[in-house]
């Protein structure tokens, strides 16, 4: 043991604390039916919102992700999207909301290994978008639904489109953690 002058030992504590961190974003789509006529692979993005401290956005792909994919299937995926390096564990939920703003259709909720995404602002007066690469094994800059919703399923449901809108929801929860010095 270290001594804090001549028969004295120095003493210090640090408290760690993890805390659960929970929140959620809504991403409008307005135009549904014109959506229908991007490319598969082409995506709208929510703007960054913040959930436990990090930065997350939302990627709507209206044709599917991937264009050898299903393409009468609706994409959602759940992007970090922080300016720094690190590996992320999160709970992610999406869901469709109806007229009232009522969970009208949702996925099961799930858990996700994300890596971060650096933000690049194209210019001072754009949207940040969001580059980066995949990561190794299962961890991925995005986590989320190659086949959130059919559109026929959709469409079927006029409770989930008004006025040629619909709402998705993101539920996302991660663990905080922090420490402070006690003594």
């Amino acid at each position: 043991m270290s001594a804090g002058g001549p028969g004295r030992l120095s003493r210090s504590a640090t408290r760690v604390m993890a805390m659960e961190a929970n929140g959620f974003h809504l991403l409008r789509i307005d135009g549904y039916s014109q959506t229908k006529t991007l490319l598969p692979g082409q995506k709208l993005s929510s703007n960054p919102f913040i959930v436990g401290g990090h930065s997350w956005r939302i990627d709507y792909y209206p044709n599917g992700r991937d264009a050898s994919a299903n393409d009468n299937a609706i994409s959602v995926y759940l992007q970090l999207a922080d300016n720094r390096q690190q590996h992320l564990h999160a709970r992610y939920k999406f869901s469709l909301l109806d007229h009232g703003g009522n969970t009208a259709y949702e996925l099961p909720a799930e858990n996700g290994s994300f890596v971060c995404v650096p933000v690049v602002n194209h210019s001072a007066h754009s949207n940040a978008s969001a580059m980066g690469t995949l990561g190794s094994g299962e961890e991925k800059p995005e986590c989320g639904h190659e086949q959130f919703i059919d559109k026929v399923d959709l469409e079927r449901r006029e409770h989930l489109i008004r006025d040629d809108s619909s709402v998705v929801r993101c539920d996302v929860g991660v663990t905080q953690m922090g420490n402070s010095c006690l003594a």
